[in-house]
């Protein structure tokens, strides 16, 4: 009866920011929630942290702000989130959201650490230029992302990438070699979503304009499943291929690869 006793924490998710600056064809948020961010006060998050801490026993976060980077208060949450673990002693971790030049900011990743984060989150999308240029994500640059994943390595970060399997120009074939990609740049986690013209993003108002065939039923837009047809993929082709990319990339090699990477953290 007490075997998993204290073996599992509660997971709590928060927005320590919403909104997003930038200008994703195929998001949401930024038209949802707005260009212009809102952020929580610092001493609020770190507040319900520790009062979080005295209640459970090593609780874990999800700050979920789409770029947690662009908060200009990330250094005071993470500062204060700090001065818990290594002053109050208190046992806590947590992943955040990110966009991914955010590595470049100073300071900011050894912080991370710091502060008890294990996992960031980025909208990777794509590893072809190309594509993330066409879907006008190009603050994402190809050429760093093996860079970024060493740096965060170096602090015992994992990089969990989320990915998008359906871009105009994939095919079956260009997936397979993608996602092999995906894992020698260094990732050790993926979510793999399929291209969706979600209502209220660009592409959905695109398509919409143009005439173009949707699934009329939005019980069906849950980005696991195609809803339109793709320019070089038959429907089952496409739920094929992104059904077998999560099998291709959590094999037993690049799972323990991935645990041996991140199992020794700085702090």
């Amino acid at each position: 009866p007490d075997y998993f006793k204290g073996f599992f924490g509660t997971f709590h998710t928060m927005d320590t920011g919403r909104g997003c600056p930038f200008t994703c064809s195929f998001c949401t948020i930024i038209n949802v929630q707005g260009h212009d961010p809102r952020y929580r006060r610092p001493e609020a998050i770190v507040a319900y942290v520790r009062t979080m801490c005295r209640k459970e026993k090593k609780p874990y976060f999800f700050f979920t702000d789409d770029n947690f980077a662009r908060n200009p208060h990330w250094k005071e949450v993470l500062e204060g989130l700090a001065e818990l673990r290594e002053n109050e002693k208190l046992e806590f971790s947590f992943m955040i959201e990110s966009d991914l030049p955010a590595w470049k900011l100073k300071g900011f990743v050894e912080l991370l650490a710091r502060a008890g984060c294990n996992q960031v989150f980025m909208g990777v999308e794509s590893v072809r230029q190309k594509t993330i240029d066409a879907a006008r994500k190009r603050q994402n640059r190809v050429q760093s992302y093996a860079l970024m994943c060493e740096r965060y390595h170096e602090f015992g970060i994992a990089c969990h990438a989320g990915y998008i399997i359906g871009f105009p120009d994939d095919t079956p074939a260009t997936v397979r070699e993608d996602v092999e990609i995906l894992k020698q740049l260094g990732f050790d986690q993926a979510s793999f979503f399929i291209l969706t013209p979600l209502p209220g993003a660009e592409d959905h108002a695109r398509l919409y304009a143009a005439g173009g065939k949707m699934d009329q039923d939005l019980n069906r837009y849950d980005s696991f499943q195609p809803v339109t047809d793709h320019p070089k993929m038959s429907r089952d082709e496409w739920r094929g291929v992104y059904d077998a990319a999560w099998g291709q990339f959590f094999t037993p090699d690049q799972m323990a690869v991935a645990l041996k990477r991140v199992g020794a953290r700085v702090y």
